[in-house]
């Protein structure tokens, strides 16, 4: 594959929500859906694309990596193991 140069540039200008940052968002509590989309919405326009998310123990929080696996064009990523 031959490198791009122009589709670096575009890329880099305006990266894709996989090349933004995302910040480890420690979950201590029950979240609703409406305060997920709201706090994913909050990420993504102030630039982030994305967030680590770290629930304490014994939290459910597979429904919301059911969610067509964005919200609102951020990734949410899950850590799987409690290394805190």
């Amino acid at each position: 594959m031959k490198f791009d140069l122009n589709l670096f540039m575009k890329e880099f200008k305006n990266p894709s929500a996989i090349m933004r940052t995302a910040p480890l968002w420690v979950w201590n509590d029950r979240m609703t859906d409406s305060q997920i989309d709201k706090s994913l919405h909050e990420l993504k326009n102030h630039g982030f694309g994305g967030a680590v998310i770290h629930p304490r123990p014994g939290m459910c929080v597979s429904h919301i990596f059911q969610k067509n696996g964005s919200h609102s064009g951020v990734m949410p990523w899950k850590v799987q193991k409690n290394w805190i």
